[in-house]
């Protein structure tokens, strides 16, 4: 787990596409991206039932968070993959032997709806479109909560995007039946430390070289716009849902003015 952590200061600046992307500015204080990733499971017959996902079969919940430039800060795995994306957060935002790395005071990450739109968490306007796919075929984001949906999918794109590189380069995530579930949960973090090591070492490595020429690219798991288990530790929070209005408020008077 060592070379999955942010760098050494890396809070402290606003990431480059935020800084270099006039339609992201608004985001200013956005540092990371997070989004729960179902990779296939072997589990025994007598386990199956609580490893069944939402596409019907036995998987792997992981939760990961990755960084502007595609690299994996945290990765929380091992759970049925039946387990609800906001209980794995919640898990992993409140166990302190997790390490996981919060944000400091005033940053966020990008969530989608599956998540609580909470302090130190930015998620989207749920009940309205959301992926790039839904405004495709000259279908325009309307009104300020739209705008600021299209805004935040694109975005928090870099999540899925990654993990698109991580499973098209490993092949061996989608079949690890020759492994106890205990190995196939290391194996998907060695997976994760090695993209992390590719991205950081290798400068014109195919995979990444592919994705990065085609930034819309989505690898979308499925519907986001799923509620929360009842958690009164889940529920949205006044603060960031103003924090949103803002955002939503100032891409609406960037449209204008282009």
């Amino acid at each position: 787990m060592d070379r999955i952590k942010p760098r050494e200061n890396q809070f402290d600046t606003v990431p480059a596409r935020i800084r270099n992307e006039p339609k992201y500015r608004p985001f200013r204080d956005c540092i990371c991206a997070i989004d729960g990733a179902h990779i296939p499971a072997a589990i025994p017959k007598d386990e199956r039932g609580r490893f069944i996902g939402r596409k019907g079969f036995t998987t792997q919940n992981v939760m990961a968070a990755c960084d502007f430039d595609m690299l994996y800060i945290f990765v929380s795995v091992g759970w049925e993959g039946s387990a609800h994306d906001a209980r794995v957060f919640q898990n992993a935002t409140t166990d302190n032997s997790l390490n996981f790395p919060h944000p400091p005071p005033g940053k966020y990450y990008l969530v989608d709806a599956e998540y609580p739109n909470r302090i130190s968490y930015l998620a989207p306007y749920r009940g309205e479109r959301y992926h790039s796919s839904q405004f495709e075929n000259g279908r325009r984001a309307s009104g300020p909560q739209e705008v600021f949906n299209h805004a935040h999918s694109s975005l928090r794109n870099v999540i899925e995007r990654t993990f698109g590189v991580t499973k098209n380069r490993w092949l061996m995530l989608r079949n690890m039946r020759s492994f106890p579930f205990s190995i196939q949960v290391e194996i998907v973090i060695a997976c994760m430390a090695l993209h992390n090591f590719i991205r950081l070492r290798v400068t014109d490595d195919e995979e990444f070289t592919d994705i990065d020429e085609e930034p819309s690219c989505s690898y979308e798991e499925g519907p986001s716009d799923v509620a929360a288990p009842g958690d009164s530790d889940l529920r949205d929070d006044n603060t960031m849902t103003h924090v949103r209005d803002l955002i939503a408020n100032k891409l609406v008077c960037q449209r204008e003015r282009n």
